[in-house]
């Protein structure tokens, strides 16, 4: 027997878990806000909806940072590009992967920073956007 799911239900389950999540951010309950955003990204990619996903694991990477855990944080913001790429403008994702450049950055990584801006910029060819106008490209400049 196939088990039917219901998507209304399953959005207002997902919806509750991110209410959750903000609460605990705004209680400084950082881990436990931590906990709910990584449901909710899983119940999004379940329901196929990888912006939401993105989004939940966006404000996982902040609790993160807030947190004061840089690496977590970047590799919650790098999953949530990688999300945001798949159905999304990609100003989404290059915003994304720009905050874990400068995160990164003032904690003193500078390669990986390198790394990261380089990703950035490969996603602005890509898309065909002005690599000289905008803040990737003033950030590259002060990086070097």
């Amino acid at each position: 027997m196939r088990v039917r799911v219901d998507r209304f239900w399953a959005a207002r389950t997902l919806t509750g878990q991110h209410c959750a999540a903000t609460s605990y951010k705004k209680a400084k309950s950082y881990a436990d806000a931590i906990r709910c955003f990584e449901k909710a990204c899983q119940g999004y990619k379940h329901l196929n909806v990888p912006f939401h996903a993105g989004q939940a694991l966006d404000e996982a990477g902040a609790c993160a940072l807030a947190n004061e855990d840089v690496n977590m944080a970047k590799d919650y913001w790098l999953q949530a590009s990688m999300l945001f790429r798949e159905n999304a403008p990609p100003d989404r994702a290059i915003e994304v992967c720009l905050k874990a450049a400068k995160t990164v950055e003032k904690a003193g990584q500078l390669e990986e920073a390198g790394a990261l801006l380089g990703d950035v910029i490969t996603l602005m060819e890509d898309e065909n956007r002005d690599l000289f106008n905008g803040e990737a490209y003033n950030y590259y400049l002060k990086l070097l």
